[in-house]
């Protein structure tokens, strides 16, 4: 959320000098809007450039990880697998184009046709983004429309006087010293064909099992979409969520594997444990304490409330659980699920019980 945070106090910025130096122009303003928004996607690129990320060209693996995760669920794994083989085709094109976008915002006030085009582009990047892995940029496509529609409203495009050499030349120091004044996030990996992600089942006091999708944790549902719950699993590990490691060999080692035996083995030897007793307590309290005040369906918030809600950042399907409304959940038990893609369809290969968690009514808890 950081990108969303920091334009208000922007704005905020902006008011005050206004008010101070009795300035009404807005050039400063979209200069500095625009060289926030350019750090953002500058330090990716410069993150991809550092790792040789080219040299890697293996993102369809991305929708394979996506997919183990439950984005696209509704299709079957050959549906999958053959919808990988078109991605790995055109894999070289869209990882140049992610360079340009994301290297190319340092020269974004180069030209006033370069500022839009940029936001262009990056608008259209994140939309097939979006399609290949569930990953949905909102707020970066709703930032860069924002500043679209700002500079096409009254011609001020055509009015602002930062395009030239000077502020070109101080907008390019500018971003290449954000990690000093505006630290982004560095999205830089290597996709690999393996996948660790965690599933959930609940008993209600009847016995009956309910499948409990990530949405079942909402608001929390982006960290259980990932899996990335460290320190809850007693068993070697080698990939992040998603099937992603900043481990060039190890990656390139997981995409020549072509069996599950063959990775078995490398987490024998290479597959670090990192399970942790406190968050494994912690974990286990949240767990307890969400599932002890599930509602059904009938008993959630207005449709209304849902319809217009925030936009989730990481899909996945079902995007929600369905429980019954008369009768409490009693445990809830966490499978750690391992899939693997061998070149023709990615296949669960290994199902493993992690957590055993019993849950306490809300009266008798006194909560």
């Amino acid at each position: 959320m950081s990108i969303i945070l920091r334009f208000p106090v922007l704005v905020g910025a902006f008011w005050v000098v206004r008010t101070v130096m009795r300035e009404r122009r807005s050039d400063v303003f979209i200069f500095a809007w625009c060289c926030v928004l350019a750090a953002t996607y500058w330090t990716s690129g410069l993150g991809k450039l550092r790792v040789d990320w080219l040299t890697h060209p293996h993102v369809h693996l991305l929708l394979m990880g996506a997919y183990a995760n439950g984005w696209l669920a509704f299709l079957d794994a050959r549906a999958i697998g053959r919808v990988a083989k078109v991605v790995a085709v055109a894999a070289w094109p869209f990882m140049l184009i992610t360079l340009v976008i994301e290297c190319g915002a340092l020269v974004l006030l180069w030209r006033r046709w370069s500022l839009v085009a940029f936001l262009l582009l990056a608008t259209t990047f994140h939309l097939g983004a979006f399609a290949l892995t569930g990953i949905f940029f909102w707020k970066w496509i709703a930032v860069d429309a924002c500043l679209l529609v700002y500079l096409f409203r009254d011609r001020r495009l055509l009015r602002l006087d930062i395009f030239t050499p000077a502020r070109f030349a101080l907008s390019v120091a500018v971003i290449l010293a954000s990690r000093l004044w505006a630290p982004s996030e560095n999205l830089t990996w290597f996709d690999t064909p393996l996948t660790y992600s965690l599933r959930f089942e609940a008993e209600d006091a009847r016995g009956d099992v309910h499948v409990l999708p990530a949405g079942f944790f909402r608001p929390y549902t982006e960290v259980f979409v990932l899996g990335t719950v460290p320190g809850i699993s007693p068993h070697p590990q080698l990939t992040r969520g998603m099937g992603v490691t900043m481990d060039r060999q190890l990656a390139a080692t997981l995409e020549a594997a072509r069996s599950p035996e063959a990775v078995f083995a490398l987490e024998a030897t290479r597959g670090p444990v990192r399970v942790d007793s406190t968050a494994t307590a912690s974990f286990d309290d949240f767990v307890r304490r969400y599932a002890a005040n599930a509602r059904c369906p009938a008993d959630r918030e207005p449709i209304l409330l849902r319809v217009v809600g925030v936009p989730r950042h990481l899909w996945t399907f079902p995007l929600d659980a369905s429980v019954p409304c008369d009768v409490p959940l009693s445990k809830v038990r966490v499978f750690e699920h391992t899939s693997f893609f061998d070149g023709t369809s990615v296949r669960l290969v290994r199902r493993r019980l992690v957590r055993e968690i019993a849950v306490t009514p809300p009266h008798a808890s006194g909560r």
